[in-house]
């Protein structure tokens, strides 16, 4: 195959049959592992347990993964022999096996979306997969969506003096420093963790973050040294699970210990309308939580399994007819009635709605009535999904 954009490459995977796709830029190597068009799983050889167990913490899992000497090599696709374990334990389900796959498609795309040519090499390989990982494999779609996230994410990175640093270096405190005048807490400043890992624990961007620790860096109070892979998962920082619980991903604004009445998701990253929303709801008696980004969001939801989902088409990072569409798509939230949020009501809009799964199209903001009224008429004693 000739040099090609990653676009490119994502458009004709549906070409491709069974086998490994390897990709290069002049920094990185990864290997795409597809079946069907489908992409399975991407491989860097570089940080490949570390990036599973990021991937692993984000969805929140309580699972104490292991792997086996013997499965550590380039091709083997160890992490579908740690799917299939966590699915026969039932620590995880095939939504949280694609969460997992998502986050480290996103590492890999922002790494290859550094430079605009890519080397291929296409290599026919069977992909014997279970029906369950099949469930849990990314289409084209779903691929492109997280690529141009990731070339978001590149060209802020690019447009600050972050652009030559690499993520996955480990900042370290060279001197002592006033905890107070740091942007983190010291405690993930001590090299044991990348900048992809601070991100994680703090909840804020890769560029905020070399952002803020580039001038220590330059006042030779920090350096950022290479880390090696693990073996097994990684230590939590001290107090680092509360951290993470309070600023990375929020908790329910209100959590649902009685589920007499449904219990409301609202995605959206308007923090106003998520209040006005909250306190039309909450007066009438409906718990609600509130997602701001989608894409860290989907454990919540999982986790919390709402009757009623309020979704926003205008997101930051996600476009929500595809966020429609990948709730529609799994079993966990395959009838779950789903309301769009929008300021554009027109006619296309609807039928575009409609066609991802949509039950129903409120304009934004709603109305006090409207909205209570649409939640009394798709509310949990509906068993069947109910479409526009």
């Amino acid at each position: 195959m000739f040099p090609q954009t990653l676009t490119k490459t994502i458009d004709n995977l549906h070409q491709l049959g069974e086998g490994v796709l390897t990709l290069n830029n002049e920094t990185s190597t990864w290997m795409l592992h597809l079946s069907e068009g489908q992409l399975i799983y991407p491989v860097s050889v570089f940080h490949r347990v570390r990036r599973w167990d990021r991937a692993v913490r984000e969805q929140r899992l309580n699972w104490r993964w292991r792997i086996a000497p013997e499965w550590l090599s380039a091709l083997s696709l160890w992490e579908l022999l740690l799917f299939e374990q966590g699915f026969a334990q039932q620590r995880l389900g095939s939504l949280q096996a694609k969460l997992v796959i998502r986050s480290v498609v996103q590492e890999c795309f922002f790494e290859l979306s550094r430079n605009a040519e890519l080397q291929s090499v296409w290599t026919p390989m069977p992909k014997p997969l279970s029906s369950r990982c099949k469930t849990a494999a990314l289409s084209a779609r779903e691929l492109k969506m997280l690529y141009h996230k990731a070339a978001s994410m590149q060209r802020e990175w690019q447009s600050v003096k972050s652009a030559n640093l690499s993520p996955n270096l480990a900042p370290v405190l060279t001197q002592a420093v006033n905890p107070e005048s740091l942007p983190v807490n010291p405690m993930y400043l001590t090299g044991q963790f990348t900048l992809w890992d601070i991100s994680l624990w703090v909840g804020r961007s890769l560029t905020w973050l070399a952002q803020a620790l580039l001038p220590l860096a330059d006042r030779n109070c920090l350096q950022f040294n290479s880390l090696s892979d693990l073996l097994c998962p990684a230590p939590e920082p001290t107090t680092a699970l509360m951290k993470r619980q309070s600023v990375a991903a929020p908790p329910p604004t209100s959590p649902a210990a009685d589920r007499s009445q449904p219990l409301i998701a609202c995605i959206d990253d308007s923090p106003v309308l998520a209040h006005n929303l909250k306190t039309i709801l909450e007066s009438a008696g409906y718990p609600m939580i509130s997602i701001q980004e989608p894409m860290r969001g989907f454990s919540m939801l999982i986790e919390h399994k709402p009757d009623l989902i309020l979704l926003d088409l205008n997101l930051p990072n996600a476009d929500g007819y595809s966020v429609c569409k990948f709730l529609r798509d799994s079993p966990v939230f395959e009838k779950t009635p789903i309301i769009i949020l929008t300021g554009q009501d027109t006619h296309a809009d609807r039928l575009k709605a409609r066609s991802v799964g949509a039950t129903d199209f409120l304009a934004k903001p709603p109305q006090s009535q409207e909205l209570l009224g649409a939640i009394q008429k798709f509310s949990v004693t509906k068993k069947e999904r109910v479409i526009i």
